[in-house]
Parts: C-alpha cells; sequence; structure tokens
C-alpha cells in the first residue's frame, strides 16, 4: 500500500501490523474479502437524510433535522445488508455492551440511511473495535 502510494509513509508508520492483520484474518475480514471479490463491499458510502424534529426528541415539530454522515463499510448478502462501523474507543476487555449502547443510535440512524439508499433491508449491523480487536452485534 505505501509502494502504491495508496498510504502516506506518515500513515504507513501509525499502522500497527499485528492488529491490522487480526482484522484481515478475523470471520468479518474474510466476509469482506469474499464480497469483495464479488463487487458486493461498499466502503465510505457517505448519505445526508432529514428526521423530524419530534422523531428525535427536539420538540413537537415537523421541522427536519439534517443528519449526515458516512458509513464505514457494508456488504451485500443474501439475507441483507450487513453494516459495519470501525471505533477506535480506547475501552477495556468487557467493555463491548457499552461500546453498543454508546452507538447505538448512530448505527440505527446509519441502517435507516442505507435502507432508504439501497431499496434493501439491513440483516446485521456491527461494530469493529479496533482496540479489542473483536467484533460487537449492534
Amino acid at each position: 500500500m505505501k509502494a502504491s502510494k495508496k498510504l502516506t509513509g506518515e500513515a504507513y508508520e501509525l499502522l500497527e501490523g499485528e492488529v491490522l492483520w487480526k482484522f484481515i484474518d478475523s470471520p468479518l475480514g474474510q466476509r469482506m474479502k469474499e464480497a469483495s471479490k464479488q463487487g458486493h463491499c461498499h466502503k465510505e458510502q457517505q448519505f445526508v437524510m432529514g428526521i423530524e424534529a419530534r422523531e428525535m426528541g427536539l420538540g413537537d415539530s415537523e421541522e427536519l433535522v439534517l443528519i449526515q454522515g458516512i458509513i464505514d463499510a457494508y456488504l451485500e448478502e443474501e439475507a441483507g445488508l450487513v453494516l459495519i462501523d470501525y471505533k477506535t474507543d480506547k475501552v477495556q476487555k468487557g467493555g463491548e455492551q457499552r461500546l453498543a449502547e454508546k452507538y447505538r443510535k448512530q448505527l440505527e440512524y446509519y441502517q435507516r440511511a442505507l435502507e432508504q439508499m439501497t431499496g434493501k433491508p439491513v440483516a446485521e449491523r456491527m461494530i469493529y473495535s479496533i482496540t479489542l480487536q473483536t467484533i460487537i452485534s449492534v
């Protein structure tokens, strides 16, 4: 990646090879690899959507609140879409539930945006914790 200039020298220096390899070798990494071969792995999908203020608990108004974001990755599989969000929060082992709760609403918005964009249902939502090097279903 460094030689092909997909990574700057500075970014390359920040990589932790063991952490990266563990992700690539993980079941999720393998799923992403297979989906990529078929053109079914999508990364960094931007979106903007409007949600009524009352739905967000911001008063009793139909006024739209714009939400924008970038979905880290999603896969297209037979059972539906698989929404993937990477997190770098520094958490201790056993902090999976805390991460799931902290980001549940964000992933709900991402799911809604993804389903609106693609017209397909999201079958799985997950966080990949870089710190814990594990998948957390949300």
